[in-house]
């Protein structure tokens, strides 16, 4: 609420206009009280309040090609699921068992590209109905599976997790993934089906759309009569 007073004023100290105002990344668990306290203070001022969003930290998770990309990596298996988001990431440096039992669902998983053990282990979770589904696996050090691993992946049909291989060590693949920062792109379908769920949920469409229509200036400058022959 304070941020978004902030905002207002200095909009006004540039000789701006403040019609209309849209809040997002308000915390899901005050977004009731955050919206009743901005229509308090905006109603004295004839600003309208559009919206108030909540904060979907699905937005800011990065997809395995942003991360594939970052990396530099190197896709081996399942190119077609590199839209998968991963929610984070998790290093499996612990036995199999451990690695099952601690790693959250729609987490990338890093692991060393010759532990077989964890590389078979995984790819099986992820064709079983009792367990999380994990966003992908980071094989680092340069290394690839070894060949009956690498026939063995291919060979599982139910896979839908991309895996890609680096050439950094694990470490460093660690510290790679926690500095990408994602960006919505036109072929990030499920972030934009969110975004368009959060605006039809949250936000006065009408009201909006009625702020952003312009009229078309009845002066003419010379530039603007340029643009109109041309078009």
């Amino acid at each position: 609420v304070s941020q978004g007073a902030i905002c207002r004023e200095e909009y006004r100290a540039r000789g701006c206009d403040v019609d209309a105002a849209m809040v997002n990344m308000v915390d899901a668990r005050r977004l009731d009280h955050v919206r009743a306290e901005l229509l308090d203070r905006f109603k004295d001022e004839n600003i309208d309040l559009l919206g108030v969003l909540p904060e979907e930290k699905l937005l800011a998770c990065p997809t395995v090609a942003e991360i594939l990309s970052a990396l530099n990596g190197r896709v081996i298996y399942g190119e077609k699921f590199l839209d998968n988001i991963a929610s984070g990431f998790s290093v499996a440096a612990m036995r199999l068992d451990s690695c099952l039992e601690r790693i959250p669902g729609g987490n990338l998983v890093i692991a060393p590209g010759d532990r077989q053990d964890v590389i078979t282990g995984l790819m099986a979770s992820q064709v079983s109905t009792t367990m999380e589904n994990i966003a992908g696996m980071v094989l680092t050090a340069g290394l690839e599976p070894a060949p009956p691993v690498s026939r063995l992946m291919r060979g599982l049909r139910a896979l839908r997790m991309p895996i890609i291989t680096v050439d950094l060590n694990t470490f460093d693949t660690a510290t790679a993934i926690d500095a990408v920062r994602s960006v919505i792109r036109p072929e990030s379908h499920r972030k934009i089906d969110t975004v368009l769920s959060l605006f039809s949920r949250h936000v006065d469409a009408g009201s909006f759309r009625e702020k952003i229509s312009v009229e078309a200036p009845e002066t003419v400058t010379p530039r603007l009569f340029l643009h109109k022959i041309l078009q």
